[in-house]
Order: structure tokens, then sequence, then C-alpha cells
């Protein structure tokens, strides 16, 4: 009997909470409200908000979990101030608008969370917008499984959509065209980028890693999946900075300077793309140029031991410019001295071991290090051989 108590509460409670959820317009129409925020303050969690079509010069925020559908598109403007849109709760949906008109540096939507919040801001989804003119077009910060599909984004001037510290989000279906970079993923893992047309941007997609000292335990772009996007016209297809463990597969990329650029990003899984009318299809750079050839369709299994070979001669003759570097610097410092305990042979052998270790040892430490490991390990070779010499010199004359 209990139970029954128990179910029939259970049921009318369900059957309150969907009757409590209103159908709230804005508009000037015989609407409900002439503000999207006005309506949006008056609302409760679960209601739909439905936008007629106009121009609404405002800063939306919604705090609660709602639908906001635009009818007819209507446009939200930021008129250069602040976001058209920001939302800072779970469970909302965003579709049908056209938001634009950021400040310099905010975003047309902005998905904001926070690591010190609980429960987590998620599960949000924004369809079906037009998003044109921002600084960034949409902004996911900070919190994961949200949906951002079926967009078109153009014209923002730094990113199409940008993810920052931001996990287990779908991008898909959007057309991402004209911005600074397509889709950027800043220290954002397990992500899908999927089915969508990006064009004509500076970088197409690009993963990067903050430095060590600054990453956290979510300092990195891993474990992201980029695949059945079609990828054209763009100085960079997409671009890899310190990223590892990326499956990125089934792509198509065409007449793009560089499709896939590696730069300094290891274990990534290059596999079953398209390459048609790119400069260069694959581009490694720094420690990720063994890393390259994991793909493509457009080489043949032949070809990929010929390129094994050929990747291993380069990094013979790399190697050998770096310990005959080391070997000159030796051998001057050795000449430099008036006198010492090691022979020329034996300084610029050992000025050859310690520029190759520095540099090895230096790139690692530094990844981001470029030129200044050269000089580093150039300076270390000669301190050390100089201080050979002369210590074994000390010594002998004893």
């Amino acid at each position: 009997m209990n139970a029954r108590w128990i179910m029939l509460a259970f049921l009318l409670a369900i059957f309150c909470c969907q009757a409590q959820s209103a159908y709230i317009t804005v508009g000037t129409d015989g609407a409900n409200y002439e503000s999207i925020q006005e309506a949006v303050n008056a609302s409760s969690e679960g209601d739909t908000i439905v936008v007629q079509s106009g121009v609404y010069s405002e800063n939306v925020l919604v705090d609660r979990s709602l639908t906001l559908r635009g009818q007819g598109n209507p446009v939200i403007d930021a008129r250069g101030n602040g976001s058209p849109l920001k939302l800072t709760s779970s469970g909302i949906v965003v579709e049908g608008f056209t938001l634009t008109n950021s400040g310099k540096s905010d975003p047309g939507i902005g998905i904001y969370g926070s690591v010190f919040r609980f429960p987590a801001m998620n599960n949000s989804t924004i369809q079906n917008n037009v998003v044109a003119n921002n600084s960034i077009g949409i902004l996911v910060s900070e919190t994961e499984s949200n949906l951002v599909q079926k967009n078109v984004i153009r014209y923002n001037r730094r990113i199409g959509i940008d993810l920052e510290r931001a996990e287990i989000n779908s991008i898909s279906e959007n057309t991402i065209e004209e911005n600074g970079i397509g889709i950027s993923l800043a220290a954002s893992n397990l992500n899908h980028i999927q089915n969508n047309t990006i064009k004509g941007n500076e970088k197409g997609i690009l993963l990067s890693n903050r430095y060590l000292s600054e990453a956290g335990p979510s300092g990195f772009s891993d474990g992201n999946s980029i695949y059945g996007n079609e990828i054209q016209n763009n100085e960079y297809g997409i671009r890899l900075n310190y990223a590892e463990g990326n499956d990125i597969h089934s792509n198509k990329l065409i007449n793009n300077r560089y499709a896939v650029y590696l730069d300094d990003s290891e274990n990534n899984s290059v596999l079953e793309n398209t390459f048609v009318g790119n400069n260069e299809n694959i581009s490694p750079n720094g420690v990720s140029r063994s890393s390259a050839l994991k793909d493509s369709s457009i080489i043949s299994s032949a070809m990929m031991g010929l390129l094994d070979l050929f990747v291993l001669l380069i990094l013979f003759v790399f190697y050998s410019i770096l310990m005959t570097v080391g070997l000159v610097t030796g051998y001057i410092v050795r000449k430099v001295l008036t006198s010492g305990s090691l022979s020329a042979a034996q300084s610029s052998v050992l000025g050859a071991v310690v520029f190759l270790a520095g540099y090895l040892l230096f790139t690692y430490l530094v990844p981001s290090s470029g030129n200044e490991a050269y000089v580093v390990s150039v300076v270390l070779a000669a301190a050390v051989v100089a201080a050979a010499n002369l210590r074994l010199r000390n010594k002998n004359s004893i």
C-alpha cells in the first residue's frame, strides 16, 4: 500500500513540474515582453522563450535552464559592448538567432562554467544560429558535454569556435568561414570535431597546449577526435602545437597551404584523410617529425617504407650537423687555450658529446626553446671543454 502512495506522489510531482513550464513570447506583436532579458528574468527552470523577428540591442544573460528559440531569425546586437548572449547554467538550448557585434574581446555566445562550481555547467545546445562579426564566435569555457551544431559562424575577428579548458563537447555540422581561427582548442581534451565545413580561415583547426609550467591537471589538448570535416582554403588546415594522442581521420583537406601541420606534437593518429591541391599535405616540425608518417590516404603502403628511410636520413643528417657543431666548438676552445691536458681531438669529441646531450636535454625540458637550444648547447659545450682542459692541466701541474 505504501508503495502505491509513493508511486502516486512521484507521478504527481512529475505532472506538476511539467505543468509549471511556461511558454513566453518576446517581441512587439502581442508578445509577453519586448526585451529578451526581461523574459529571461521572469522565466523559471524549463520554460521556453520564443523571440519574434527583429533586432534586439541587448546583452542577454541566461542563468537558468530554459529554451531560447528565435522565430524568423531575430538578431541580438551587442553594439560593440560585451556579448550578445552569455550562458551560465546547464541544460540551455539556443536556436534560430543571429548574434553579432560583440565587444573587442567578447564572444557572440559565451558558455561559461567554472572548475570551482558544482554541479558543473554542462549539456547546453547551440544550434541553427548565425554568429557573425564578433571578436570570438562561440566560446565554450570550463564546461563539458555541450553540443554546438548546424550553426553558421563567419567573419569573427579572432576565433570562430573557441574551446578553453573544455572537455567532451561535440562540435558538428557547422559552417565556419572567414574567421581568424576556425576552431581553437586550448587545454581541452576528449572533444569531438566532426562533419564541419571550415574554409577561408588563417588556421582551420588549432589544437594547442600551455607550457608545462602552466599546464596543471587540465593543461593539454589531447585525446580529441577530428573526423569527417571538409577543410579548405586555409593557411593551415589542421595545426597541432604540443598536442598528443589526437585522432585525425577521414577529413578532406583541400587547397590549404599546410594541410596538417604538427608542431612538437607526437603520438597523434593521422589516417585515411583525403588531400587535394595543398602546398604541403603533412608538415612535421620539431620533435613531431616521426609522428607525421602515420598517414595517409594519398601515400601507398609501398611508399611508406621509402618515406621512413627518408626521415631516418633526415634525422641522421640533422644529428650529424649537431655533432659537427659540437666538434668545431671543442676544437676552437682547445686552440684558444694556451695549453691544456686534452688533445684537440679529445676536446672535439667531448664538445660534440656535450653539445648533443645539452641540445636534447634542453629541448626536452623547454619544448618551445627554438634557437635558444643551440645557443645554450654551444655555451655548455665550450664551458665543459674549457673546464676539463684547465682542471686536468692544474691537476697535472701539482
